[in-house]
């Protein structure tokens, strides 16, 4: 099966949606570090994602 290719998109993020997605990736990294199974790679995954709970630059 062939992976289709997503279109690059912008997506801005509010102060509200920043917050909520920091929430939920804390949770995550926690559940990571109770449990077994997850490599270096989901951890990698996990920090690429933080960068966008950072503040736009101008």
């Amino acid at each position: 099966m062939s992976e289709k290719k997503r279109p690059d998109r912008t997506v801005t993020l509010t102060e509200a949606d920043r917050k909520f997605l920091s929430f939920a990736l804390d949770e995550a990294a926690d559940e990571m570090c109770h449990r077994d199974g997850f490599v270096d790679e989901d951890w990698a995954l996990l920090e690429r994602w933080r960068g966008l709970t950072d503040p736009p630059t101008a």
